[in-house]
């Protein structure tokens, strides 16, 4: 099954092991940002499925 998946390419200066940490939260700001909707809807479902459960 074929899917449209949108991706972005970055190259950055050095090797692996340079910056990994700055780069990370990048990517996860990046995941975060453009996904709020999505994610937030989830966390939503999640919370009141166990809230409404009585636990």
């Amino acid at each position: 099954m074929e899917q449209e998946v949108n991706t972005i390419f970055e190259w950055n200066a050095g090797n692996h092991f340079v910056d990994s940490d700055k780069r990370m939260a990048k990517g996860f700001a990046w995941l975060l940002n453009t996904h709020k909707k999505t994610l937030l809807n989830s966390l939503s479902t999640a919370f009141h499925s166990q809230t409404i459960g009585g636990r």
